[in-house]
């Protein structure tokens, strides 16, 4: 894939991704508030179970954004270093050229 779409790519699949988080995130305070009519409509008996259930799901979400964003600073610093690494070919190139005219001048023997 040419290396302009597949940033383009990226780009967008992460804003996908943080609209979808943004959108699951809304949705996880339902979650708890849910939990906790469930928790006043079951028996004592089952009132740890649904705030164990909440705290997991709570704390699945919580490492999946971490994760997110670790992998998203990730591909950032990946993107940044290939940019500086195709702005170092560009020169290397550009110098050969220079060079590879310079030495067309020279007489021949």
């Amino acid at each position: 894939m040419h290396r302009l779409s597949y940033i383009i790519f990226l780009s967008t699949y992460t804003q996908a991704v943080n609209s979808r988080l943004d959108g699951v995130s809304s949705e996880m305070s339902d979650v708890a508030h849910k939990g906790d009519k469930l928790s006043d409509l079951v028996g004592e008996s089952e009132q740890p179970i649904v705030s164990t259930s909440v705290k997991i799901v709570n704390s699945e979400f919580d490492n999946l954004k971490e994760t997110w964003r670790q992998r998203h600073e990730e591909l950032n610093a990946a993107l940044e270093q290939t940019t500086r690494f195709q702005a170092d070919l560009v020169g290397i190139l550009n110098w050969l050229q220079g060079e590879t005219g310079s030495y067309l001048h020279f007489v021949t023997i």
